[in-house]
């Protein structure tokens, strides 16, 4: 991969030299504050690449690799090896591209990934990890990180280490997202007890956002609706922006989930409805706020960027929008096919951007394979003549979208 990698026209490579430096707002995440707090020394790129990132887990099974070399008790080189063997023939896969992209910013390794190769890229991986002393914090640092938001269960969190990160004046602001999910499942009269208290707390720790995920809205239950209907208003009455994730279906291996729980890779797009619930909660809700609607089934894309269409307005420039495409469809295709969609059916200047969505450190290449695509989309628009060549608003466009608009939405 060269340095115009993504970067088909010269426009592009223009735009993209005008937003690669531009900070990185990761509203959306799930590192550990823990490990944050703590900033452990890694001691190796196993412990980096692979002990959180169900992605590669998913794709090393997918090669047939057994699970001691995954989540196992294999040794850390045993884990890496596996991996690269992976990698090495997974053609087209962003996996690919976002592994190539972290060996070179953060191991300043550029080796071909080739089977002779592993070891020394291995060697000279764990070289660079103990010269730069790299740590969550450093690598944080590194990425030029301004403000992470950790998604966090709404009663199963400790918010006093967000009291204890934010005495240490880290260059990044690190803040929790309330999740509503565990909590749908008490009942309204619990919910109504509980959830402002809870509620207060997040804020007091720098909580600008809300996250519910769910797999479908049954709009013929009554009782679910309310429940949802209660707590977003109530997230929207405290300006919270609210991040709704719709579409997954999870833990579908139950003898996997048995043995490692939940988020260990063997989840997928479910078939289930939810807009026709989500139109009556909407309507339900008093002053609707700032949202962000993420569909995970591609085929809905379309549904999902018109009903959020339908909300827009009181002056705040993609009030509710359509989230960026997100987790099996983050790879190039599948931001390529949003930005078109969102170009024909919304509007794409308004778009806040990209999210890690991810449980590694090293993800914020994602943000920059993100940006390359995006620059290579306006450029190619303009030099086609489908779109003004004045270069003042082709940059203003790729900058807002890069980070001037999320940095406006949750401000």
């Amino acid at each position: 991969m060269t340095k115009d990698f993504l970067l088909y026209n010269q426009t592009a490579i223009s735009l993209y030299n005008d937003v690669q430096d531009l900070p990185i707002i990761d509203y959306h995440c799930h590192l550990s504050i823990g490990d944050i707090l703590e900033n452990k020394p890694f001691e190796n790129i196993s412990q980096l690449w692979l002990s959180a990132d169900h992605y590669k887990w998913r794709l090393m099974r997918m090669a047939g690799v057994e699970e001691h070399y995954i989540t196992g008790d294999a040794s850390d080189y045993q884990k890496f090896e596996k991996y690269l063997q992976t990698l090495i023939y997974a053609i087209g896969s962003p996996l690919y591209h976002w592994s190539k992209m972290e060996l070179s910013k953060y191991f300043d390794v550029e080796d071909e990934l080739i089977p002779e190769n592993i070891s020394s890229i291995y060697e000279k991986a764990n070289r660079s990890i103990a010269q730069k002393q790299l740590t969550p914090q450093k690598i944080l640092l590194m990425s030029n990180v301004e403000k992470v938001c950790i998604v966090e269960d709404a009663q199963n969190c400790d918010l006093s280490l967000y009291k204890k990160v934010k005495e240490l004046n880290l260059k990044t602001s690190i803040s929790p997202i309330i999740r509503l999910d565990n909590l749908v499942k008490k009942s309204l009269s619990k919910i109504k007890e509980i959830f402002n208290p809870l509620l207060r707390q997040f804020i007091q720790v720098g909580c600008v956002s809300a996250d519910i995920g769910l797999e479908h809205i049954d709009e013929n239950d009554a009782d679910a609706i309310e429940k949802l209907s209660y707590l977003l208003d109530e997230c929207y009455k405290n300006n919270l922006v609210v991040q709704i994730h719709l579409g997954p279906m999870r833990n579908n291996n139950q003898k996997m989930f048995d043995v490692l729980g939940a988020d260990s890779g063997f989840d997928s797009i479910s078939e289930k409805r939810y807009l026709c619930g989500l139109r009556i909660i909407l309507n339900n809700v008093q002053n609707i706020g700032k949202t962000i609607i993420f569909n995970l089934n591609p085929a809905d894309n379309a549904k999902i960027i018109t009903f959020a269409g339908n909300f827009t307005g009181d002056g705040i420039k993609g009030k509710v929008q359509p989230g960026v495409a997100w987790w099996f469809n983050d790879h190039l295709d599948g931001i390529k096919e949003f930005f078109k969609a969102v170009s024909n059916m919304y509007l794409l200047s308004a778009s806040v951007g990209m999210l890690t969505d991810s449980r590694s450190f090293l993800s914020y290449t994602r943000h920059d394979y993100f940006r390359r695509i995006l620059c290579n989309y306006i450029g190619e628009l303009s030099e086609k003549g489908q779109f003004t060549k004045n270069y003042g608003i082709l940059r203003k466009i790729a900058q807002d979208i890069s980070y001037n608009n999320v940095k406006e939405f949750f401000d």
